[in-house]
């Protein structure tokens, strides 16, 4: 596979698959040595933080096959469906599918209900159901439990 320098960034190299790599610094060895660069998951995405001169910066290895082949890397697919190569135990389950849920969806349904009718505060529903007030405060939101609607 054929590595291209990345312009801007002389110690480093990336092929057509978007791996990078970085040229060793020791300067008594004649033949150049390479490391592989891991770099992180991000949204799906793997990112590297490059170094030159004191500079950082950090971009996609998709970004960086664009920038040295004038393609888009093929190793990924376009960003909407890029979602799928996150691993699937690190996308959420709702409500009862999670398997930390402290509340069932009917309890949710009473929360919300109660909280309408007036009468309870958010630190008194937490109290009840035995959770935090913050918890309380995104149903009522639909911030969590969203896929539960008054209506069961």
């Amino acid at each position: 596979m054929t590595f291209r320098p990345i312009p801007g960034f002389d110690r480093y190299q990336v092929n057509i698959l978007g791996t990078v790599r970085r040229r060793s610094t020791d300067k008594k060895r004649r033949v150049p040595e390479f490391k592989v660069l891991k770099g992180t998951l991000h949204d799906g995405f793997r990112v590297h933080c490059l170094n030159q001169e004191g500079r950082r910066c950090y971009t996609t290895d998709r970004q960086l096959v664009l920038k040295s082949f004038g393609v888009e890397c093929p190793a990924y697919p376009p960003r909407k469906r890029n979602i799928g190569l996150i691993d699937p135990a690190l996308k959420s389950n709702p409500g009862e599918r999670n398997g930390n849920h402290r509340l069932t969806e009917d309890e949710v349904r009473e929360i919300r209900r109660l909280y309408s009718e007036g009468g309870w505060t958010q630190r008194a529903l937490a109290a009840r159901f035995q959770v935090a007030q913050g918890t309380v405060s995104f149903i009522l939101q639909n911030q969590t439990w969203k896929h539960v609607t008054q209506d069961a």
